[in-house]
């Protein structure tokens, strides 16, 4: 995991959640197709890409015009660790930035249980990890939720998270269902 891709992701995230930015919803209808390295998936036609490569990972970031993302982390080698494990490998950094940003006290996170659970990805159910967690920026505290999802073989690994504020979940899980359902790797 490329640490320059979800400093900036998570900080965006905190700074820029939280009924700040109105969330449309995704286009469905108008979806583009995205190709990055050998993963190949369907992206809402509102909704923007950025991928960056370093270090053996390409990543991928997926991101409304609101506050919906998610990112795809294509490694060129296996990473060794779960669901559970990289999500509170996440939450940790996240953690750590706004510790370490200009707003340290003025911006705190609370980080609840990781519990399971399944998507279909690849076209077979597939258990990932879930975490609720809320950033409070300026007396306003914004609930959000945190999926993770890892796959690994062929000597890759493939993990995408999704996070959203809470209040937006409902509306753009059908963007999230179009781009992880449609996943699929070339070789």
């Amino acid at each position: 995991m490329g640490r320059s891709g979800l400093g900036a992701l998570s900080l965006a995230l905190a700074f820029g959640c939280g009924g700040l930015l109105d969330e449309p919803a995704p286009d469905l209808v108008h979806p583009h197709s995205e190709a990055i390295g050998n993963v190949l998936f369907k992206v809402p036609g509102n909704w923007a890409t950025a991928t960056e490569y370093q270090d053996g990972v390409r990543t991928t970031t997926v991101e409304s015009s609101g506050n919906a993302r998610l990112v795809l982390y294509d490694a060129d080698a296996p990473l060794g660790i779960d669901a559970a494990g990289y999500a509170a490998r996440i939450c940790d950094q996240m953690e750590g930035e706004i510790a370490g940003t200009q707003g340290a006290g003025v911006m705190h996170t609370n980080r609840g249980d990781i519990v399971p659970v399944t998507r279909t990805w690849f076209g077979q159910p597939h258990v990932g990890a879930a975490v609720p967690m809320s950033v409070k920026a300026e007396g306003v505290e914004v609930p959000f939720q945190l999926e993770v999802y890892v796959r690994e073989g062929g000597g890759r690994s493939l993990v995408v998270y999704t996070q959203v504020p809470v209040e937006d979940a409902v509306l753009v899980q059908p963007g999230f269902d179009l781009i992880v359902g449609s996943m699929a790797v070339t070789r």
